[in-house]
């Protein structure tokens, strides 16, 4: 029997700066305990990374998996991998240019003797879900009932990979192989595996997830304006399929998929305005300019992260 209590699996590509800092954040983490640092295996899946990934891997001194693909595979089957191939209990899949933070493993554990969930949903500042989440969901039927009711984008947005601790034996590997190709593979995993063994859900009290959006968004953003109209487009598109079908696997029978993700961004925007105009002005023309200027962008991200760095401390 394996003592791999948890499974921490990382997919990246070419982030090999922000791998580093994550890496040393989970290396925070497990100086913690010796008990947290035995229990705990690093799966790092590389697809083909041109720069210094490998470099920064054997640097740490952690206990590492780490295979690099002969070839760029894609995104979502990197990321498939990252979900069946560890073998821990529990396998937490987290983006390569997010965080965690000090405390977070210890915190998990302390839920896992507890409850022994089906699902850890990890709690981020970043998000606003404008409703104060419970604890404990006795299955995650009732995670979806909540979320029907009191913030329907909550369903979507626990979809960001880094956002689920899943036990093993409740992902569905099959129908996320299926499903493959539209971009929410994992979470028809994660949704059926749950459906099947009816194991409770946690939605976890304390922040345990520092998520740079904007950092990741700019690496990854297409660079036409065709392209980043016909990539949203993709996602937008996949998220209402993803939607339309746990509408009819859970019955809820309110949820409207192509309003979900709409009505949300409208109420964040006008959270937003109303609490700080001023900032909330600034950023659209930001986001304005970054993307129907591409010239500009030499000029605008260096700006955005002396920003970042005098107020959060990173850039």
């Amino acid at each position: 029997m394996t003592s791999e209590l948890l499974s921490i699996s990382i997919p990246t590509y070419n982030r090999a700066n922000y791998l580093r800092e994550l890496l040393s954040s989970i290396e925070a983490n497990l100086k913690e305990s010796k008990f947290l640092h035995d229990q705990v295996k690093i799966y790092i899946f590389d697809n083909d990374s041109t720069d210094e990934t490998a470099k920064i891997v054997s640097s740490v001194n952690l206990n590492i998996s780490y295979k690099k693909n002969q070839k760029n595979i894609g995104g979502d089957p990197n990321i498939y991998q990252a979900y069946t191939v560890p073998e821990g209990k529990y396998i937490w899949v987290i983006g390569d240019d997010e965080l965690i933070p000090e405390g977070t493993i210890a915190y998990l554990f302390d839920l896992i003797k507890n409850y022994n969930p089906g699902l850890i949903i990890t709690k981020s500042k970043e998000y606003n879900a404008f409703i104060e989440i419970p604890l404990f969901f006795e299955n995650y039927k009732e995670f979806c009932l909540f979320a029907e009711k009191h913030n329907p984008h909550l369903l979507i947005a626990h979809s960001l990979i880094s956002a689920n601790i899943i036990r093993k034996d409740c992902f569905d590997s099959q129908l996320a192989h299926e499903n493959i190709l539209y971009s929410y593979a994992h979470f028809y995993g994660i949704v059926m595996g749950l459906s099947h063994s009816k194991a409770p859900v946690l939605f976890s009290q304390k922040n345990t997830l520092v998520v740079r959006s904007i950092r990741a968004d700019q690496r990854a953003a297409p660079q036409s304006n065709d392209s980043i109209a016909k990539y949203k487009k993709t996602i937008e598109d996949n998220q209402i399929r993803y939607l339309q079908w746990l509408k009819l696997e859970y019955n809820l029978l309110s949820i409207k998929p192509d309003k979900v993700a709409v009505d949300y961004e409208k109420k964040l925007m006008f959270y937003d305005f109303k609490r700080k105009p001023l900032t909330f002005t600034l950023g659209i023309i930001y986001r304005l300019l970054f993307f129907r200027f591409r010239f500009l962008r030499y000029i605008l991200e260096p700006v955005i992260g002396f920003y970042r760095l005098m107020r959060y401390g990173e850039t």
